[in-house]
């Protein structure tokens, strides 16, 4: 079986040989974090370029043509998105290739946005460094806790290739719950365990209500999507 180390490197060898635009965007993420104080012009460049991208590419934002700060703009929430999709879509690409992807609907309805080959880059190097910072290193075996709806249920070769299992939590019962922590104390590569606050909030009581502790090797537990209150911390 592959390693964590051989799929962190090949993974960055696929990356160099196809233009390095990952690791582009992750040397990019990693000096802004480091240094936030001396890089703040260029957060300030990249912010302006965003604000003038928007207001004079997408219909959505066009009355905003001439703001400068985001305080000059709406406050806005996924069904103010969803409810004016089109007028999002910068005219820029209209006509290009785009992806497509969306969250798993656990909280109803799934909120479904499209994304260029550059955005989806950035956005591995953002999970590849803040994941790093968390404790998880890209090619680590994780566990990945959502509502896995058939469309959604990644193949075994995908499993594979991300090193992830996925659980999903659209059925968490004692069965279930159990069922987790016998894959923790068996599988002892897993190093993550990541979804959402409220699906971990259920596991760890059922745990601490009958006294169970994993015999694991789980360094970080990610909480995602929603609000991580100080109870569930």
């Amino acid at each position: 079986m592959l390693t964590a180390t051989i799929r962190r490197n090949t993974f960055w060898l696929l990356d160099f040989l196809s233009g390095g635009n990952v690791y582009r965007h992750f040397k990019e993420v990693n000096e802004i974090n480091s240094n936030p104080c001396q890089l703040s012009e260029k957060i300030q460049f990249i912010l302006r370029n965003l604000i003038q991208h928007a207001t004079t590419t997408t219909p959505y934002y066009e009355k905003y043509r001439g703001c400068r700060t985001l305080d000059d703009f709406p406050v806005i929430n996924k069904e103010v998105v969803k409810e004016n999709t089109d007028k999002f879509l910068s005219i820029k690409y209209k006509d290009k290739d785009l992806y497509t992807v969306s969250t798993s609907g656990s909280t109803g309805i799934p909120f479904i946005l499209q994304q260029d080959a550059n955005k989806r880059n950035r956005l591995k190097a953002d999970l590849i460094y803040f994941g790093k910072v968390c404790g998880y290193e890209i090619g680590d075996k994780y566990v990945h806790l959502r509502v896995w709806s058939e469309w959604k249920k990644k193949r075994y070769l995908s499993q594979l290739k991300q090193n992830v299992v996925p659980v999903d939590i659209s059925r968490l019962d004692d069965e279930s719950i159990n069922q987790l922590y016998e894959l923790l104390n068996t599988d002892k590569k897993i190093r993550c365990i990541n979804g959402y606050a409220k699906s971990l909030d259920i596991i760890s009581k059922y745990f601490l209500e009958n006294s169970l502790i994993p015999d694991s090797n789980i360094k970080v537990v990610i909480s995602s999507a929603e609000v991580l209150t100080e109870g569930m911390k």
